[in-house]
């Protein structure tokens, strides 16, 4: 199942990798995504969870983390994370529907 779903999000217009990671950072599946980026999805995706928790905001479906030349899309799964890698310039509605339509 994880290795269609990647293939499925893989094919989303602007996605670069995809990686599905265990809540404890064991990377299930993934297609051009470093260990580093999948420590990051982890990290990201759990202190998301973390501060919305604090604020009783319930879980977050999607988390984005964007930097000068990367975006990251988390999305929380039951046992963990799926992380995408986002061209810079991509229209990030159009991956951000493409991801949700499939998970």
């Amino acid at each position: 199942m994880n290795a269609g779903l990647i293939d499925k999000i893989k094919v989303i217009d602007g996605v670069v990798g995809v990686a599905i990671v265990s809540a404890d950072g064991v990377i299930a599946g993934s297609s051009n995504i470093s260990e580093s980026d999948a420590s990051l999805i982890v990290f990201a995706g759990s202190t998301a969870e973390e501060v919305t928790g604090m604020f009783a905001l319930g879980l977050p479906r999607m988390t984005i983390i964007q930097g000068s030349d990367y975006r990251l899309v988390i999305v929380k799964k039951s046992d963990g994370y799926i992380g995408v890698s986002v061209e810079p310039d991509a229209n990030i509605q159009s991956v951000k529907s493409g991801i949700a339509s499939l998970v």
